[in-house]
């Protein structure tokens, strides 16, 4: 009887340690940063950033900074199936004779987000400016 209860005392205790190093593996993730800086000189054309995000991200955050000294900015997101998930715009509102700067910013989280390529749309109306677009992704 007693060396039946240590049988199954050893066998517990290798099992406790085995689901120890299963869920070490299973708990670990990788973080992958990306950052783009897109300079604008009075430009009116539309660009387009695509950004993949495959079946294995946990999570993704996009961070979108603006600057504009001249004319109007504004910034779309829409994900795979092409539904807007987010937008703002920056702009001047002063005359040429005052030198003036905007700024604005957006942040995206999504946990378990929708495969495929997300877009963010720039959209400039005889801007000068900057955007900057970092993404964090989780895997």
């Amino acid at each position: 009887m007693k060396s039946l209860l240590l049988f199954f005392t050893c066998l517990l205790s290798i099992v406790t340690i085995a689901q120890n190093k299963t869920s070490q593996y299973k708990d670990q993730s990788t973080q992958v940063n990306l950052q783009r800086n897109i300079q604008i000189k009075q430009d009116t054309r539309e660009q387009e950033i695509t950004i993949e995000i495959d079946n294995q991200t946990k999570k993704i955050e996009l961070m979108i900074h603006s600057s504009v000294s001249l004319g109007q900015l504004s910034i779309e997101i829409y994900d795979s199936k092409g539904k807007k998930q987010g937008d703002f715009s920056v702009g001047n509102q002063l005359n040429t004779n005052v030198s003036e700067q905007v700024e604005g910013n957006i942040t995206k989280s999504l946990i378990e987000p929708q495969e495929g390529l997300w877009k963010v749309k720039i959209i400039p109306i005889k801007a000068k400016g900057m955007v900057q677009i970092s993404t964090f992704t989780f895997h």
